[in-house]
């Protein structure tokens, strides 16, 4: 589904499975436009929400679970056969670069939850973020359907199914990648990730992008690395 400038869209309700061996997102975001999900369970092999051409575009989670088990042991086939470009399929759960509000919500990936690369963003006392293996015990969808996807598109073919930790970053990363990230305010909620990397990442050097200023102010929530090289925060960049 795909939104262009000016659109708006409004989901209660819904339930939507995205199985897409393109890399193609669940929801394209575009500029200026206006996104509410409420009461909603999507899940999608890529991003469920890609706003990172989102400048001035507002999106408004409540209520939903959102789920992702894109990571960087994926193929990404531009057509049956042939490799992408740049070889697997990066993406977190949702990625904004624009207003973003999400509160009464879970959000599970495998590279990552939520990745907020600019804008401003706003994660309530009452979201889970998750980034690791057990986004595939959600439910028998993800249990089945999505398992065997995972399974049929590794880059490696494995005989029986696993997450490496290479494969896993962060529940939240918050980094300038495509404008300034005036500010993400964590107000509270459970973070919690499988990563050698750390749950709650903060700066501009991981991915490359613009490399601009990136704010994080964490007034509350719990916070949990299960891996023992992990961190619970990493940050260069944190006010």
């Amino acid at each position: 589904m795909e939104l262009y400038t000016g659109a708006s869209l409004s989901l209660d309700w819904v339930k939507a499975y995205c199985l897409s061996s393109s890399g193609g997102p669940a929801i394209y975001v575009d500029k200026d436009t206006t996104v509410n999900i409420n009461n909603s369970t999507l899940y999608s092999s890529t991003y469920v929400v890609n706003a990172e051409a989102a400048e001035g575009a507002n999106v408004t989670i409540r209520n939903s679970t959102i789920a992702s088990i894109a990571s960087n042991a994926l193929s990404n086939y531009k057509s049956e056969g042939q490799l992408s470009d740049d070889g697997s399929a990066f993406a977190y759960a949702i990625s904004s670069n624009c207003n973003i509000d999400i509160d009464s919500t879970s959000v599970y990936g495998i590279q990552g939850a939520i990745s907020l690369n600019g804008g401003t963003a706003l994660l309530g006392k009452d979201v889970y973020a998750y980034s690791g293996p057990d986004v595939f015990e959600i439910d028998d969808v993800m249990r089945e359907d999505f398992k065997d996807f995972y399974m049929n598109w590794l880059i490696t073919s494995r005989s029986e199914f696993e997450v490496l930790p290479g494969e896993i970053y962060c529940a939240v990363y918050v980094a300038g990648e495509r404008s300034e990230v005036n500010k993400a305010f964590i107000n509270g909620g459970v973070y919690v990730s499988d990563s050698p990397k750390a749950t709650i990442r903060v700066g501009n050097n991981e991915d490359g992008g613009l490399g601009k200023a990136a704010y994080c102010v964490i007034n509350d929530g719990t916070f949990e690395c299960k891996s023992e090289e992990g961190k619970v925060a990493l940050s260069e960049n944190l006010t």
